[in-house]
């Protein structure tokens, strides 16, 4: 097991992604500072070494900051997930932080069908002002590979190869969970067409080892889960609630709810 846990510290979004397959039904509760810093307590007591902190988008959480603060006081090493629209935020954590994972799906959206043009030029604003005052953080890039983009990976290579400070890009096979389970017609694609677009990608790109790769059979029951109240859960594109809380289970007891070698290959890039 690689010792991470993905915390989803609020359901609330401030993108409308048609393929995103955040946790529908995840209630936005409203916990108070103290709750949330019980709960980084309790994942250090169970010997996490890594949060990735996500949602919805967990800049909409009030008090992510210090969540993120706390949990880098405890010497846990966070994974900030966020599409970047509240960039002002996110250059708030970044001094506490592991990694910021950040999606770039299109250079130039004009379908509708990926994330909002603001998304996008926010990613880019946030990079290059990252870039700009040499702020020390790993950038992970996730692009969600889909019918929509396969054949424009390389324009987003060519896109974030100029940033040093991007040491991974994660590429995702489209998963047809929650929101994007009821648009899997617009997004699907094979495994095969998948890694046709990998394969092809790895061809043109100098610098392969860049890449981490995740198809949609890969993303089914790895991942400890957990919800705003420290819940788990387990995805298999769908949330099953395992019907445990943080609180109540060791480390032992979480290991045996979830796919553990596939847990240590999906999170290798983490831990790196």
């Amino acid at each position: 097991m690689s010792k991470s846990i993905d915390w989803f510290v609020t359901p609330k979004c401030n993108d409308k992604c048609k393929f995103c397959y955040a946790p529908l039904a995840f209630e936005d509760y409203k916990l108070s500072l103290q709750s949330y810093y019980q709960i980084c307590d309790r994942i250090s007591q169970l010997g996490f070494k890594y949060v990735t902190l996500c949602g919805g988008e967990p800049t909409l959480n009030d008090y992510v900051v210090d969540i993120v603060k706390y949990l880098h006081a405890k010497g846990i090493r966070v994974v900030f997930y966020s599409n970047g629209i509240k960039k002002e935020i996110v250059k708030k954590v970044v001094p506490f932080i592991h990694y910021l994972s950040l999606p770039i799906d299109a250079i130039e959206e004009s379908t509708g069908l990926l994330r909002s043009k603001e998304q996008n030029q926010k990613v880019i604003e946030l990079l290059d002002e990252i870039a700009a005052d040499k702020l020390d953080v790993k950038v992970k890039i996730g692009t969600v590979v889909s019918k929509v983009n396969k054949d424009n990976l390389e324009l987003i290579y060519n896109l974030i190869k100029k940033y040093k400070m991007v040491n991974c890009w994660r590429l995702y096979q489209f998963s047809a969970g929650e929101v994007g389970g009821k648009n899997k017609h617009i997004y699907n694609l094979s495994e095969e067409e998948y890694w046709n677009c990998v394969n092809k990608l790895k061809q043109k790109v100098s610098d392969t080892e860049l890449l981490s790769c995740r198809t949609r059979e890969e993303n089914k029951g790895y991942c400890i889960i957990m919800n705003q109240k420290g819940d788990l859960f387990r995805y298999e594109e769908k949330y099953i609630d395992l019907q445990n809380n943080i609180f109540e289970v060791e480390m032992d007891d979480i290991k045996s709810l979830y796919d553990t070698d596939k847990n240590i290959v999906q999170k290798q890039w983490v831990t790196t």
